[in-house]
């Protein structure tokens, strides 16, 4: 094989390769690497439950195990962090094409400078009223839930 034909392969299997690795092979390994965390994580714990049978056989296994594991969010909680999710996406898509109307009110920008940052302050600004959306819609939704978690558990 003459060398231009090796150059030439070799360009044709970069073609194939860079892109098969970051859509392929970059995904799965990222799949991959939180199974496996989790995996571990649940090992850690059975095994320090064992320990904890074995050296004392009369603990309270379910009060132990509430005490190991990280308390969830509360439904209040979810839903104060959409609603910051979506003051920071739409302050952000605010700011974007704010500038994107400065910059184009000034002059002197390429217009590809001008279509970008107005295109992503468009898509962070939709995204901001999504979340809201999806913020309102859950609060309204999940009115009855709310008082309950807020009220103390009577006996």
């Amino acid at each position: 094989m003459d060398d231009f034909a090796i150059r030439t392969f070799m360009n044709g299997l970069e073609d194939i390769l860079v892109p098969l690795g970051i859509c392929v092979i970059l995904p799965l390994t990222i799949v991959w690497m939180y199974i496996r965390k989790r995996m571990n994580e649940t090992n850690q714990r059975t095994q320090i439950v064992l320990s904890v049978i074995e050296k004392n056989p009369d603990v309270d296994i379910q009060e132990y195990l509430r005490k190991l594991n990280p308390p969830k969010k509360s439904l209040k909680e979810k839903l104060m962090t959409k609603l910051l999710g979506a003051c920071v996406l739409m302050a952000l898509g605010l700011a974007s094409c704010g500038y994107a109307t400065i910059i184009g009110i000034i002059g002197g920008s390429h217009p590809r400078k001008i279509e970008f940052f107005a295109g992503i302050g468009a898509v962070l600004l939709l995204l901001g009223i999504a979340f809201l959306v999806v913020y309102l819609v859950s609060k309204k939704t999940m009115a009855q839930e709310l008082e309950a978690e807020n009220k103390p558990i009577e006996q």
